[in-house]
C-alpha cells in the first residue's frame, strides 16, 4: 500500500498534484549526498528526486502524531511566506516514516544549483547579483543570514534565483558575507569576474546595503573586503569591486604616517576649539607635524566647523567616530549615543555644510599599518565605532587584537587616558604614567585621552605622542580656556549636563 501522506500547503501556488508527486518520489531510493554532488546535505537529510521535483526531509523533523507534524509544517509555511526566498510552489507535507512516526518534508520543483553551474562554467554574474540582493533583504528585514554556499541557491528555467537550504543563521555583522565575496574573487576573478563585472558587483552590494541595512554597513563590508587575503591575480577585481561599492570614495590614508618620526595621537576632540588649539600649540612647540585623530571630531561641543577646518589645514589623518558618523548621515541609528549627546549631534547636523558632512562620511573606520591598528572604539567591534575598551572588556579586546595579528591598537571613545597591556600572558590593568615603553609589552591598547571632553577627573585637554622608532608613548595634559568653551555651549543652548561634565572632567 501507499504511504499515509498529508499535504499541508504551499508557499504561493501548487501547479502540480503534490500528493501524486510525493508518493512517486518516496517510492524511489534516497539520492546520495556528497560535497560537490548534485545534492549536498548533512547525514540527517534525506532527498528523493527525479528530473522535475525534489522531496527533502530531515530525521530531526519526525513527530509522534499527524497533528503535531501538520502544526509544525503550518508554522514553517508561515515563516517561509514571510521570508519569500523559496520557490512559490514549495509545498510542505507530512507522511508516515518507516518507524511509524510522522515525518515533515518539503516538495519543490527541481532547480539548477549554482555550484553545478559553476563546475560547468555556466555560473552567471546575474545569479551572484541576485544572491547579494536576497542575502541583504533577509538580513535587513529579519536579522537572519542565509547559508552562503553556492549549493544552497538554484535557478529556474527563467534564471530566477531561489534559496534551497532549510536553515537560517544568526546575523554575524557581515563576516560570512565577506568570506563569500573572497571565495568568488579567488574562483572567478580570472574568468568572468573581471574588473567591469566586479565593479557592478560592488555597486549591487552598495544598493542592497542602502536599501536594507545602513550607511555604516557599507564601510564594514569595504573594510572586510580590503582585509581579505587574495592572490595577485584577483587584486584588479578587488579594487574594482571596492570602487563600485564606495562609488569612488575609497580614498584612505596611507600607511606612511608611522614612517615620519613621532606622531601626535588625538581623540574625542568633540568640537572644543580652545582645547584643540591648546593641543596644536603644544605640538608646534615640540615640532611635531604628523597627527592621527582617532575619531569624534564633532559632537558635544560648540565649534564643529572650526575644528574640522583646523584638522583639514593640518593635513591630519582622521578616522571616523560614532558622533562623526551620526552627524555625517543625519542621524544614522547604528551610531549609539545618549539623549544629551544626540541633542548636541542633532544641533551639529544643522551647523555643518554639506561638504563638511561629506568629509566626515568619507573618513575611514580604521587605519592598519604593520603591527598597528587605529580605531575609534574597540577591536572587538566590526564597526570599530561603538564598543568600548575599559576594565571589563580590555582582555577580550587584547584577544581580538591578537586575532587580527596586531600588537598595538590606538583608540578613543572611552575618554580615559592610558594603556591596557599584556606581557607573557599576564594582563596589565590601566597604566596612566606619563611616559611608557610599549616595546616591553606583547600587546597594548593605547588611549591618548580626550582633547575636548575628558572623563578621568582631569578637565585639561589630553593627547599623546607616539614614537614608532623607540616604541614609546608620552601622555599630555594641557590647560586651556575652559570658560570660553562653556560660554559658547551655553550661548548655543547645548545641554547643561554636557557643560557640567566638561567642567568636572567626568
Amino acid at each position: 500500500g501507499s504511504t499515509s501522506l498529508r499535504i499541508v500547503g504551499s508557499i504561493h501556488e501548487m501547479p502540480f498534484d503534490a500528493a501524486a508527486v510525493a508518493h512517486r518520489l518516496l517510492a524511489l531510493p534516497p539520492m546520495p549526498l556528497a560535497h560537490g554532488a548534485a545534492f549536498t546535505g548533512r547525514p540527517i537529510t534525506r532527498i528523493h528526486a527525479d528530473d522535475r521535483y525534489v522531496l527533502k526531509s530531515r530525521l530531526d523533523r519526525r513527530f509522534a502524531d499527524e497533528a503535531t507534524a501538520v502544526a509544525w509544517c503550518r508554522q514553517r509555511l508561515t515563516l517561509e511566506r514571510r521570508y519569500a526566498v523559496y520557490h512559490p510552489a514549495r509545498t510542505w507535507l507530512a507522511f508516515v516514516a518507516e518507524d511509524g512516526r510522522w515525518q515533515a518534508a518539503n516538495l519543490s520543483p527541481r532547480l539548477a544549483p549554482l555550484h553545478l553551474l559553476a563546475d560547468q562554467g555556466r555560473l552567471s554574474e546575474a545569479a551572484l547579483l541576485q544572491i547579494v540582493r536576497m542575502y541583504y533583504r533577509m538580513a535587513g528585514r529579519f536579522g537572519q543570514r542565509l547559508d552562503e554556499g553556492l549549493s544552497n541557491f538554484g535557478l529556474n528555467a527563467d534564471g530566477a534565483l531561489f534559496y534551497l537550504d532549510d536553515d537560517f543563521f544568526a546575523w554575524d555583522e557581515h563576516a560570512s558575507f565577506v568570506a563569500m565575496i573572497g571565495q568568488w574573487l579567488r574562483a572567478y576573478a580570472g574568468q568572468w569576474l573581471g574588473a567591469d563585472a566586479a565593479r557592478r558587483l560592488g555597486e549591487t552590494i552598495a544598493r542592497a546595503l542602502h536599501d536594507h541595512m545602513g550607511e555604516l554597513d557599507v564601510d564594514i563590508v569595504a573594510e572586510g573586503i580590503r582585509d581579505l587575503y587574495l592572490p595577485a591575480s584577483a587584486e584588479a577585481s578587488r579594487r574594482a569591486l571596492l570602487e563600485g561599492l564606495l562609488a569612488g570614495a575609497d580614498e584612505r590614508p596611507n600607511a606612511s604616517l608611522f614612517g615620519r618620526g613621532p606622531v601626535a595621537l588625538l581623540a574625542d576632540i568633540h568640537a572644543n576649539l580652545p582645547a584643540l588649539d591648546a593641543v596644536l600649540a603644544e605640538l608646534d612647540r615640540r615640532g611635531i607635524r604628523s597627527i592621527l585623530v582617532l575619531g569624534d571630531v564633532v559632537g558635544y561641543g560648540p565649534h564643529p566647523e572650526a575644528c574640522i577646518m583646523r584638522l583639514q589645514r593640518r593635513n591630519a589623518v582622521v578616522i571616523r567616530g560614532n558622533h562623526d558618523h551620526y552627524v555625517a548621515h543625519r542621524g544614522e541609528s547604528k551610531a549609539s549615543m545618549s539623549v544629551s549627546a544626540q541633542a548636541a549631534a542633532d544641533w551639529t547636523i544643522q551647523r555643518l555644510t554639506d561638504p563638511m558632512r561629506e568629509w566626515l562620511a568619507a573618513l575611514p573606520l580604521k587605519l592598519a599599518d604593520g603591527p598597528r591598528l587605529a580605531v575609534h572604539g574597540a577591536p572587538v567591534d566590526r564597526s570599530y565605532i561603538n564598543a568600548y575598551v575599559y576594565e571589563m572588556t580590555y582582555q577580550r579586546n587584547l584577544d581580538a587584537l591578537a586575532a587580527l595579528e596586531k600588537k598595538i591598537c590606538f583608540h578613543g571613545h572611552s575618554h580615559i587616558q592610558g594603556t591596557y597591556g599584556r606581557r607573557r600572558s599576564q594582563h596589565l590593568p590601566l597604566d596612566e604614567r606619563p611616559c611608557q615603553e610599549l616595546g616591553r609589552l606583547d600587546a597594548a591598547l593605547v588611549n591618548p585621552g580626550s582633547v575636548g571632553q575628558p572623563r578621568n577627573g582631569d578637565p585639561r585637554a589630553q593627547a599623546a605622542i607616539y614614537d614608532p622608532a623607540r616604541e614609546t608613548v608620552e601622555f599630555l595634559r594641557i590647560p586651556y580656556d575652559l570658560a570660553q568653551t562653556i560660554a559658547d555651549m551655553q550661548r548655543f543652548g547645548l545641554p547643561e549636563q554636557l557643560v557640567q561634565r566638561l567642567r568636572q572632567g567626568r
